[in-house]
């Protein structure tokens, strides 16, 4: 890949990045969350928001073919983490600060797992497997933007257990899993890319 398709792939994957800010400050803009918070109660509204975290399993790549390897790299785990913090300052442990992990259910690790390989091979084809024409580029990066959008529509309706009881995923918590697998896989392959020029 040249340095121009360098830039351009930069710049695209900025405006997928930028998109999906622009959804997560959209649905926090508008009076009620876009979740589905229908059993929780009306007293909790607005609902607390909560951010993805999770860990990536170390890539070791020992000898052979590097895509085969990258495709059965396993997918990160992934959960949400909410912060109903008190105000007293003295507190120490986890629960006591108000830090809640809520894992995702095998219906929401299935779709992180789906948009994982997207993005790993997605990424392996523009960085690493060698100079793309333009109309092979702009597939990959399509591919990648629609993985991640159908994959976002898809966790926005998987339920969740969150500290004020049970409701789907929001939209800005979708996003923010989203940002947190793609920036992952681009982290995988960084090593392996090869210098531009």
């Amino acid at each position: 890949m040249n340095q121009n398709q360098q830039k351009i792939f930069s710049l695209i994957f900025t405006i997928i990045s930028v998109f999906t800010f622009v959804q997560c400050a959209k649905s926090q803009s508008q009076e009620m969350p876009t979740a589905n918070t229908s059993a929780v109660p009306a007293g909790s509204r607005p609902f607390i928001k909560g951010e993805a975290a999770g860990e990536v399993q170390l890539f070791s790549f020992k000898s052979g073919d590097l895509k085969t390897e990258l495709s059965n790299h396993p997918a990160p785990k992934v959960w949400i983490v909410f912060s109903t913090k008190k105000k007293q300052a003295e507190t120490v442990s986890p629960n006591e600060a108000g830090i809640t992990k809520v894992e995702l259910t095998d219906e929401g690790l299935k779709e992180i797992a789906l948009l994982w390989q997207v993005a790993l091979l997605t990424r392996y084809n523009i960085d690493i497997a060698g100079t793309l024409d333009w109309d092979s580029y702009m597939k990959e990066v399509s591919k990648l933007f629609k993985a991640s959008n159908k994959t976002r529509n898809r966790l926005m309706e998987v339920e969740i257990m969150s500290p004020e009881g049970k409701r789907t995923i929001s939209d800005d918590e979708a996003g923010e899993i989203i940002k947190f697998i793609n920036a992952s896989a681009a982290d995988i392959i960084a090593p392996f890319k090869k210098p531009k020029g």
